[in-house]
């Protein structure tokens, strides 16, 4: 609902990130009410969440209203995650809207007005519905490139125009994070899905673009950190195959790992040990982190230093590596390793 892509009746094609950064302005505004600091506010986003995040802090680089910055698996340079033409877009917000009883064909605004009026779950269903009989061809929503809150080439926005919020910056990925977002056989759920496809997924979608974000952070000066998960526990990780899966690590962090069921004592200390390093963050991006040993990307490599602490690695609560050991896989042809 907040990226309807070139909807008619719109003069704000993102209303997602409007809405996003409108939340942020009354915490800024708001928390010395509620006994908080506005000038440590940390901005965290998951998967999706990233995306947007990320792109609050290059569309708001001169006025971020936040100290600290969190991308956990996601963020903004997704490949074709920003519309630039209005044809295929617009068609899905319309094409939708019929499906539901808004069909407008002369009158965008209306349109827009009989959508908003629905019920929620009366869109989500019929989304739902397509999506789950496997039409084709898929309907697709994503933020529209405006040249003020979405844009078309982060990188060249952050290298070549400094237009990004220079902010102490936290990136994770999970090391096996598409496995659990593709298909597998419902007849046999034990054999999973294509491990090949997975990696696949998992290299493009996810450890290139963190890669991305950390080096142009790096290279602009802005402290930034990185960490992959790696654990993989059976109370949380039913399968297998799933290994580290997308959104893996969200228990850990949260402290409700053990809610499916018993946690390892192995497991306790990989998730106090995860929160810890992130309350350091949160209380001083700037140099939490590295006053518990966790230096920077870039820094100290060259003495054998790592600048990636992964997580749950085989019996290992932490461990500090190069972030090359993940970052390899995007040269073509290199091989992925999901479960280092």
């Amino acid at each position: 609902m907040g990226f309807p892509s070139f909807a008619r009746g719109l003069s704000d094609q993102n209303p997602g990130l409007l809405d996003a950064r409108m939340a942020l302005e009354w915490v800024y505004a708001n928390i010395a009410s509620f006994g908080g600091d506005r000038d440590k506010i940390t901005l965290w986003g998951q998967s999706a969440g990233g995306v947007v995040v990320d792109m609050l802090a290059y569309a708001f680089h001169d006025q971020p209203l936040f100290s600290g910055l969190f991308l956990q698996s996601g963020s903004a340079n997704v490949p074709g995650g920003t519309a630039t033409s209005p044809k295929p877009a617009y068609s899905n917000f319309t094409f939708v809207a019929r499906g539901v009883g808004c069909d407008f064909p002369d009158d965008g605004e209306a349109e827009l007005r009989c959508m908003q009026q629905l019920p929620v779950n009366k869109i989500i269903n019929f989304v739902g519905q397509y999506a789950d009989n496997g039409t084709l061809p898929a309907l697709g929503f994503k933020s529209v490139n405006d040249g003020r809150t979405a844009f078309a080439n982060y990188t060249a926005r952050a290298l070549n125009e400094r237009k990004i919020a220079r902010v102490p910056t936290l990136i994770s990925t999970t090391a096996n994070e598409q496995a659990s977002l593709f298909k597998y056989p419902v007849q046999n759920v034990a054999a999973g899905p294509n491990m090949t496809a997975v990696d696949q997924g998992t290299v493009g979608v996810f450890v290139c673009l963190a890669a991305n974000a950390t080096d142009v952070r790096a290279a602009l000066n802005i402290t930034t950190y990185r960490y992959q998960y790696a654990g993989n526990f059976s109370n949380i990780t039913p399968l297998p195959w799933l290994g580290a899966y997308h959104a893996g690590d969200v228990p850990l962090l949260m402290g409700s790992y053990e809610r499916p069921g018993p946690a390892t004592g192995f497991e306790r200390e990989v998730a106090e040990r995860m929160q810890d390093y992130l309350l350091a963050f949160m209380r001083d991006p700037e140099n939490g982190l590295r006053e518990m040993g966790w230096e920077p990307h870039r820094e100290r490599v060259s003495e054998g230093r790592g600048n990636m602490v992964r997580f749950g690695s085989g019996t290992t609560v932490e461990r500090s590596v190069k972030a090359s050991e993940a970052d390899f896989a995007c040269v073509s042809g290199a091989p992925y390793n999901r479960s280092p």
